[in-house]
């Protein structure tokens, strides 16, 4: 966890705000580091490569394989140490800080409600090993920019901005390590790497070998991949979204059908209007005329 009782007692959740001393980006060729430790928790994030983390938590040593997308939180006052093979060069994004009480509300006001960033806080685990699905590394870059610009960038409520950042970095740790105490599927980061691209880009044409080219890996092995860990295919799974995105406007706008078969990604109002029947069981216009807000449609498409 974060916080120990003691720290518990002295901190309050609702003034605190996470307080940043040193933060790196840096490309290793060949690292190896002594066991270390200092008072502020740190995160190690790999952009690309590999590295190894080794921590001693009670008295016991045990290493950490990262990849990338991979990362790990480590406790304040815990020995650790990072190892580059000189084979295998790694790019690391490094976070070091601490949750401190201020006179401000600061980034963490915002987050006191989410029971996901309380349970966070207080999970026991003193070592916490994750996995990214991408989320976290976009905002991680942001904050590591926005740090770099900031004079004062150890106090977060002289920069809203960074405050911000910060939180949303929190958020992004604590609800990404929910997700995989929830996750009994044990799905991979390049399936949901690839659910991902799927959900922001679903409403334009897409193809599977795009896809894959985002992942990282190859079509046909992300294809059964997607498959075995999900249940459906990536295409059923854009078909599916474009369905739902579609019964949304239908029930809440007065666009067109044709219109919309363009929104969610259809060439051809024909195309939509059958692929829509065999998903929701109706056509379009049924089921405007049965969900939607009938009081707000001047008309319907015939």
């Amino acid at each position: 966890m974060i916080f120990d009782n003691e720290e518990k007692q002295k901190i309050n959740l609702k003034r605190t705000q996470l307080n940043i001393y040193r933060f790196y980006a840096v490309n290793y060729p060949f690292y190896e580091m002594k066991l270390h430790i200092h008072d502020e928790w740190e995160i190690m994030y790999v952009v690309r490569g590999k590295c190894r983390v080794t921590c001693l938590t009670e008295g016991e040593e045990k290493t950490y394989g990262l990849r990338e997308g991979g990362y790990i939180l480590i406790r304040g006052g815990i020995p650790h140490a990072l190892t580059v093979e000189k084979a295998c060069p790694c790019r690391i994004l490094n976070l070091e800080g601490r949750m401190e009480n201020t006179d401000d509300t600061g980034c963490m006001f915002l987050l006191r409600s989410e029971e996901v960033f309380k349970a966070f806080l207080s999970d026991p685990a003193k070592v916490q090993k994750g996995s990214d699905d991408g989320s976290l590394h976009n905002i991680l870059k942001a904050l590591i920019r926005e740090l770099k610009q900031s004079k004062d960038f150890f106090l977060t409520d002289k920069n809203p901005m960074l405050g911000l950042l910060l939180g949303q970095f929190v958020l992004l740790i604590a609800r990404q390590r929910m997700q995989a105490k929830e996750n009994k599927s044990g799905r991979s980061v390049y399936s949901k790497k690839a659910q991902m691209f799927i959900e922001e880009n679903f409403d334009r044409e897409i193809t599977a070998s795009e896809i894959a080219r985002a992942v990282g890996i190859s079509e046909g092995y992300l294809q059964r991949l997607y498959k075995k860990e999900n249940g459906f295919s990536m295409t059923e799974e854009i078909l599916r979204l474009r369905i739902e995105k579609a019964k949304m406007l239908l029930e809440n706008s007065t666009l067109p059908i044709v219109d919309i078969a363009v929104n969610v990604g259809f060439n051809s109002r024909q195309h939509f209007c059958a692929m829509f029947g065999r998903i929701a069981g109706c056509s379009p216009m049924v089921w405007r005329k049965q969900k939607g807000n009938i009081s707000a449609f001047v008309r319907y498409e015939h």
